[in-house]
């Protein structure tokens, strides 16, 4: 997933979010009692950007998810990849 990070100091970063870095967004969302990605998608979405700027550039991004959002003044997500596919989807689903 391709996203552009807007700061609030005035400069953007465009990243792109691996496999990787949703699994280690998922997991620290989980440790930072933030609710899950079907709950609050922007804010799952969010994370997993957050995981890949602190992948990407770790000395420049804070450990904490509350105080890296606070430095975030907009992401722009590439259009293609906006949609988010269920975690169980029906045909996947134990019976």
């Amino acid at each position: 997933m391709k996203t552009t990070v807007k700061f609030t100091d005035g400069t953007a970063r465009e990243i792109t979010v691996t496999h990787a870095d949703k699994v280690r967004g998922e997991m620290a969302s989980h440790q930072q009692g933030l609710p899950s990605l079907q709950a609050a998608p922007i804010t799952g979405v969010t994370v997993h950007v957050w995981a890949a700027c602190k992948r990407l550039n770790p000395d420049s991004t804070s450990g904490n998810f509350q105080d890296w959002l606070d430095t975030v003044e907009d992401l722009e997500l590439d259009e293609t990849a906006a949609e988010v596919a269920p975690v169980n989807p029906p045909h996947t689903v134990a019976r």
